[in-house]
């Protein structure tokens, strides 16, 4: 098996780390998809079910409406984060895709330097801004019998260009690693490294998503230092650790993929 550095075969620690951050995050927001589909079936069957046949007038429908687009704007913000994660947002790769793998990497860091993080930044400081303006004016729905506190959704905004910046970092750190290991041999695993570079070891170095290969040996390097440094002597220990080990790197190289 080849052990070129590709976004297919290797993955970067520490992107892996902030993309699943960012995606336990709007996973949990996407059960505000559940409620939403409950809501607006409720609405409907007060609509025509009682308010026609003038029952139930105490619940009015505008407060149902307002919470309905407020509900709906929790995922799709948030899932915006979630496309740059999975790189799955849209995008036009007639010319891109017939680049060269390292001129791809190069691409994507110019864009993200120089277009996204600056566009993001800028959007940030003014929707926090606008944010804190609604707090500070108390400011509610238009209607007599809309919702107050429209603060609680427009804090939805900065808080989605904060995910939103978190995972560009992400992938920023991925394309520069990989612009640098782009087309060379994966880094040689199995030798021993100091302490000091256990840090950089595992975190900005390609990993294999190999779960039993390239990740398994790292591993074992890193648990030979770690026992070198604190003595551990007792081979059970050392074997347990291990085994810890391996699990560990099981969940990794699923989570890679």
């Amino acid at each position: 098996m080849s052990n070129v550095v590709s976004r297919e075969t290797h993955h970067v620690p520490i992107t892996s780390i902030l993309n699943g951050f960012v995606r336990r995050i709007v996973e949990a927001a996407a059960w505000f998809n559940v409620l939403l589909i409950f809501l607006i079936l409720f609405a409907v069957i007060l609509r025509y079910g009682f308010h026609r046949n003038q029952l139930l007038l105490g619940f009015p429908l505008v407060p149902l409406e307002e919470l309905q687009w407020h509900l709906y704007s929790v995922p799709v913000m948030f899932g915006l984060a979630y496309a740059i994660t999975n790189n799955t947002h849209i995008r036009i790769d007639i010319v891109h895709m017939r680049m060269s793998d390292k001129l791809q990497h190069f691409f994507e860091i110019f864009g993200i330097l120089f277009l996204l993080l600056p566009c993001l930044v800028v959007l940030l400081d003014f929707t926090f801004d606008y944010a804190v303006y609604s707090y500070t004016h108390n400011e509610s729905s238009q209607s007599t019998m809309g919702l107050p506190h429209r603060w609680i959704v427009k804090t939805v905004l900065p808080l989605s260009f904060i995910l939103m910046i978190i995972a560009t970092v992400a992938r920023l750190i991925e394309e520069s690693v990989l612009f640098m290991y782009s087309s060379k041999e994966s880094p040689k695993t199995g030798q021993r490294v100091y302490p000091f570079d256990l840090m950089t070891l595992r975190l900005f170095k390609p990993l294999s998503k190999d779960a039993l290969g390239n990740d398994f040996l790292e591993f074992r390097t890193t648990v030979d230092v770690i026992a070198e440094c604190f003595e551990w002597t007792d081979v059970k220990d050392l074997d347990a650790l291990l085994k810890l080990a391996a699990l560990s790197n099981s969940i990794q190289g699923v989570d890679g993929r």
